[in-house]
């Protein structure tokens, strides 16, 4: 339901305007002129304003004040004559939303109402993103007290305000993406998009595509023009996650990109000119992969202006803790539950355990735990799911280790249990499974496949291959 305000000299219009909408499920208030339009206004909030314009009274100057005070919040639309057309112009460029004629039938007058109502749901939804997301990566909100950590935020925190590249190395789930986040929200670049790609999650013809975009007919199944992530990200910041998987011919096209800020679209000639700040990640070291001959040497001299490397959780041991209690705070919200900490064993464990998946892992298993808690204390049975994994009491939790037998053992049958495993304990969530086995999305597809591995909760989705 909206509320929206009618402004018509006409009775007649006004109420039948009112009785369409109060039938749609809005709510309306109603004036026969601006000035007594603008008492209402200041003592209430409106989703939509609907005003008449009036040759008579010639009240274009109060419609252009309303609009320069209103319409980045709420949206008008204006109601002519036939005769009064050429103000349409001056509306528009006043931001008026929309201006429709008088005599539209009252279902196309509707129509143009509703569409203005979705168009500022959409914006305010868009703003409040933008909002949250900037208290999301307040720096000084990011929970970590280990020295190398304070280090890595405060030189992020220096160069957020600079439009330089930046490289941010580290294993997988140490919350690369979250500093890039940080960096992209602190910057004068805030109000503009932030665009994450994963380069390992897609084969290279498309991701080449979900970069640069492509015209229809670029190639096969190209049936409608694309814009790209390069595009949409005009004005901000774009992050590369996984930058060590692009193929060579990728690789090349980045770096044109940041040597000339221009690119075509696939299946174009067509120049496109843009300004984007390019932040990149990758768990591997891209200079060895340089020294490999898998990595331009070039491209990785301009994404290594400003290099970042995470520390794995296991080095900061002191912010397993704070870390632990802020997902289990946040999940007992979610759940209705009463979380009130953790027994001596768990925090045993946390601050033990090798946390091979780094903070997600972490993640992970408190909202397995706060989800599988009965009390108000998260216990070790809660943590462990599944019952090869219940702990011998008092003991800790060490990294697997793998003794070969002296009859010998199936290297498949092993690296399929493996895989098994890693599913189990990352709920079936394929990348995060690859994450646990330090290894690509793309690997863990393709041996999921070549193992016969199935689970009922992917029959919902095709797998792209």
């Amino acid at each position: 339901m909206a509320k929206i305000l009618l402004v018509d000299k006409n009775k007649k219009m006004r109420d039948k305007l009112a009785e369409e909408l109060s039938k749609l499920g809005h709510q309306s208030f109603v004036a026969s002129s601006i000035a007594l339009a603008r008492r209402i206004m200041d003592e209430q909030f409106f989703n939509l304003f609907l005003l008449e314009y009036d040759p008579i009274q010639n009240n274009t100057s109060e419609i252009l004040e309303l609009s320069k005070k209103f319409s980045k919040t709420t949206p008008i639309i204006l109601m002519l004559s036939e005769e009064d057309l050429d103000i349409a112009v001056k509306a528009d460029n006043a931001g008026i939303y929309d201006c429709i004629q008088k005599s539209f039938a009252f279902d196309g007058i509707m129509i143009k109402i509703n569409n203005a109502l979705r168009h500022a749901e959409l914006g305010n939804n868009l703003s409040y993103l933008r909002h949250t997301q900037g208290l999301i990566h307040r720096f000084d909100d990011l929970i970590g007290e280990n020295p190398k950590f304070k280090n890595i935020l405060t030189l992020a925190n220096k160069v957020a305000n600079f439009s330089s590249t930046v490289l941010i190395e580290g294993e997988t789930g140490t919350g690369k993406g979250l500093i890039a986040g940080a960096i992209h929200y602190n910057s004068p670049r805030r109000d503009h998009n932030f665009i994450k790609v994963n380069s390992a999650a897609l084969p290279e013809n498309l991701l080449e595509s979900e970069l640069f975009g492509h015209e229809r007919g670029a190639f096969t199944g190209a049936d409608r023009q694309r814009i790209g992530r390069f595009e949409q990200a005009n004005n901000g910041t774009i992050f590369l996650d996984e930058v060590g998987d692009m193929s060579p011919s990728t690789q090349t096209k980045i770096l044109r990109v940041l040597e000339e800020q221009e690119f075509e679209r696939l299946g174009s000639t067509k120049t496109i000119k843009v300004n984007v700040r390019l932040i990149t990640a990758t768990n591997k070291e891209l200079k060895k992969l340089t020294q490999m001959g898998l990595f331009r040497e070039d491209l990785f001299y301009r994404l290594n202006v400003v290099r970042f490397k995470m520390p794995a959780l296991r080095e900061r041991p002191d912010d397993i803790i704070p870390l632990a209690q802020f997902f289990a705070r946040k999940y007992s919200y979610e759940f209705g539950k009463n979380f009130r900490g953790f027994d001596l064993q768990v925090r045993q464990f946390l601050t033990t355990y090798h946390w091979p998946g780094n903070i997600r892992e972490l993640r992970n298993t408190i909202e397995r735990a706060t989800l599988m808690m009965e009390g108000d204390l998260i216990t070790l049975d809660d943590l462990c799911l599944f019952p090869e994994e219940k702990l011998v009491e008092g003991s800790t939790f060490t990294s697997p280790s793998i003794t070969l037998p002296p009859e010998g053992i199936s290297l498949a049958q092993v690296e399929r249990d493996l895989l098994v495993q890693a599913l189990e304990r990352a709920n079936w969530v394929q990348k995060d499974a690859a994450s646990l086995l330090g290894i690509t999305a793309r690997v863990i597809n393709y041996k999921i496949k070549n193992y016969g591995i199935v689970n009922k909760r992917w029959r919902r989705h095709k797998l792209v291959t």
